[in-house]
């Protein structure tokens, strides 16, 4: 398949209408099916984030640590206002977590705290 694109002008006026039935079809399909698409973004989007605690706690930390670098774009990520998984807790205080990590009040460095085995995994939302 060529997948360069040619100038317009050089399109014989089959290819235009060739191309033009496919943009057709594709924006009909999409309009049947955008509820699906866009409800299974959504899914995805808001289900990732709980995600990365269960690949932490299974020992896959480099899904784990790419979703948290994926969010940490979007969400603030500070581990006193977040939910921890699979440890003795949900929420921890700041004191808490700096008992447990650095004794820090620098949101960009709390920000990086992900969790560990004794306090649980962080939700990276």
């Amino acid at each position: 398949m060529d997948l360069q694109m040619e100038a317009p002008e050089r399109l014989t006026p089959d290819r235009r209408r060739a191309r033009a039935v496919g943009l057709n079809r594709l924006t009909y399909q999409f309009s049947r099916h955008w509820l699906l698409i866009f409800g299974l973004a959504w899914i995805l989007f808001t289900g990732l984030p709980w995600l990365a605690p269960v690949f932490m706690k299974l020992g896959w930390t480099g899904i784990g640590n790419g979703i948290y670098f994926i969010y940490s774009l979007e969400c603030h990520q500070l581990p006193e206002r977040a939910y921890f998984l699979f440890g003795p807790k949900v929420t921890y205080s700041l004191a808490e977590i700096q008992a447990a990590w650095h004794p820090t009040n620098d949101p960009l460095i709390l920000r990086q705290f992900t969790g560990n085995p004794e306090l649980g995994w962080k939700v990276a939302w």
